[in-house]
């Protein structure tokens, strides 16, 4: 006569269903909530506690400012459309200084330059007081003419202090173009 085996696979899932609800019954049982509770207040006081710091630290820092604007510029302005429009400016500070017949707007057109250099700087996140420290922040590797444009900033600032320094067109035309340079190597234009 055939006898089952004193372990068979109905009994095994039986007991193993047992086991499994137990241990359920033991997870909502009172007597577990009793032993964590303490835990349960201690982890909602350190999470209240970092929230605290959370929003003191944004409220304190220009962080949220930063993320909402440049979030606002990003979506209203995506950078193909951004590309685009300081493409533009730049050309209208070129086309400036070749229509320019004397030195006052030889100048001007530096300076516009100039500006849109360092309003691109600012964006991309480079750190500094003024141009000069911003432009001491970019990587030497990453700009072909980085000792050049050492140079071009530093004159910059000599004729922007100095209203009697003289420029010359040829000056002026190499400033720009080396500005370019730049931004071409930033992948700005």
């Amino acid at each position: 006569m055939y006898q089952p085996p004193p372990y068979s696979e109905a009994t095994g899932f039986t007991n193993l269903w047992q086991n499994i609800k137990e241990i359920l019954e033991y997870l909502v049982s009172s007597q577990l909530h009793e032993k964590i509770f303490v835990i349960k207040i201690l982890f909602i006081v350190i999470s209240v506690l970092f929230i605290i710091l959370i929003i003191y630290f944004l409220v304190k820092t220009d962080f949220l400012k930063w993320w909402f604007l440049k979030f606002l510029k990003d979506f209203l302005f995506p950078k193909i459309v951004r590309k685009k429009w300081i493409a533009s400016k730049w050309k209208n500070a070129k086309k400036n200084l070749e229509k320019g017949k004397i030195e006052s707007q030889w100048k001007v057109s530096v300076i516009k330059g100039l500006n849109i250099f360092e309003e691109i700087l600012k964006e991309m996140g480079y750190p500094g007081k003024n141009l000069m420290e911003r432009v001491t922040k970019l990587n030497k590797e990453d700009i072909s003419n980085f000792d050049e444009l050492l140079k071009i900033v530093q004159t910059c600032q000599d004729f922007v202090r100095d209203p009697d320094y003289k420029l010359s067109k040829e000056e002026a035309q190499d400033i720009l173009e080396n500005f370019e340079k730049t931004l071409i190597d930033l992948e700005v234009l």
